[in-house]
């Protein structure tokens, strides 16, 4: 083989095992910049369940807001992915809404130790965000509202008559005594309290059933339309 066949050849190696590392590299290079993107990109984070999971909230004056509510969760939940989907992102502000399945789910009887979880599960997600330097604004929880259609009407009349409390009165009760909380916790953190509950109830406490979808618990459109209107003020205080 001639001088200039050898060089040619190893030229071309040389060039291929550039080629490689290029393009080796390239990838981490790409997914480096998308996440810096991603986590530069969004000033409000919304946690929660599937309440929070709904509210199509986009932006809040020229800030962004990214929603990573999952339905179904509860609040131990929500706490175990804090770190991953608001600390890592450095927002500016997080709100933290979502404890209904907790009450839902909680067992006859253990309403009071669910309480104390619920709460308990809160102040970490709350120290955590203050400790990173997140404003944290905290969302009361919503109460149900009466199910569609008049044989539920007819049934929630017959049970008031016989004094009996009805499903929705009895989770309405515990969602509001922990509501109560949250705003005392708030108010001694110095932390923007959002009264979801009393932006949506009527006079008797109940989510009014315009706000509700037919199955009294998921919110309607024009509810998330009502908090929305009720939040965004309060939360473009947070970035004067």
């Amino acid at each position: 083989m001639t001088l200039m066949g050898i060089s040619s050849k190893l030229g071309l190696r040389s060039w291929s095992v550039s080629l490689g590392l290029m393009l080796a590299i390239a990838p981490c290079a790409i997914y480096a910049s998308s996440a810096e993107t991603e986590v530069a990109q969004f000033d409000t984070i919304i946690i929660g369940a599937s309440y929070a999971e709904g509210w199509h909230l986009e932006s809040v004056g020229e800030q962004s807001v990214l929603n990573v509510g999952v339905g179904g969760e509860e609040t131990g939940q929500m706490l175990d992915r804090f770190e991953r989907d608001v600390v890592s992102r450095r927002p500016k502000v997080v709100i933290i809404w979502g404890l209904i399945n907790d009450v839902f789910r909680s067992p006859a009887g253990q309403m009071s130790s669910t309480e104390e979880q619920v709460k308990a599960n809160y102040l970490a997600m709350i120290d955590m965000a203050m400790a990173n330097g997140i404003k944290v604004a905290v969302a009361s929880e919503v109460t149900m509202g009466p199910k569609a259609g008049f044989s539920e009407w007819i049934r929630g009349v017959i049970g008031r008559a016989r004094g009996k409390v009805s499903y929705q009165e009895r989770i309405n009760a515990n969602v509001s005594r922990i509501n109560l909380w949250l705003r005392e916790i708030s108010h001694q953190k110095g932390l923007t309290f959002l009264d979801f509950e009393k932006a949506l109830a009527g006079d008797n406490g109940m989510r009014l059933s315009e706000y509700c979808q037919p199955d009294g618990s998921h919110i309607s459109d024009p509810g998330y339309s009502a908090l929305t209107e009720y939040a965004r003020p309060i939360l473009m205080s947070e970035f004067d």
